[in-house]
């Protein structure tokens, strides 16, 4: 992804929320001490896609592990709703923070019960030798 898609993301995004009644997506540089934390929104079509913006853009503000409070999913809708991918991080970093330029997501069925997409997830982090930062789970068209 080019930077003016990533501008064209981030107003599209912009709009969008505004539209629902909340405020623009605050894409403040990390590190700001005015402000103990900042957060970047993702709306997209599917998952997949909210995913690799948000990846894009935390690998773009080289925001580091230990900056990451929460990542959560949403929907727009109970059903055919957009997907919503929200970061919360802290603005401060230092240099002994961990990058997160490697960062992956995996998509895990939703139609499991939450047990066991935890335990999926766990065998993913096995056999990929990585380490999980968030897990997040959302009923979508489940009622």
């Amino acid at each position: 992804m080019d930077i003016q898609q990533s501008k064209d993301i981030d107003a599209h995004n912009a709009k969008l929320l505004q539209s629902w009644g909340l405020n623009a997506v605050d894409t403040a540089t990390p590190g700001n001490p005015s402000d103990v934390y900042g957060y970047q929104i993702e709306v997209a079509a599917n998952f997949q896609i909210a995913c690799t913006n948000i990846l894009s853009w935390i690998v773009r503000n080289d925001i580091k592990r230990e900056q990451i409070v929460a990542i959560s999913t949403n929907e727009s809708s109970p059903i055919d709703g957009d997907a919503i991918l929200t970061v919360v991080f802290k603005r401060q970093s230092d240099p002994t923070m961990s990058s997160l330029k490697a960062l992956q997501y995996h998509l895990i069925s939703s139609v499991q019960e939450w047990d066991q997409q935890y335990a999926s997830a766990l065998e993913v982090s096995a056999i990929k030798t990585s380490e999980i930062i968030s897990l997040t789970y959302t009923a979508r068209n489940l009622g």
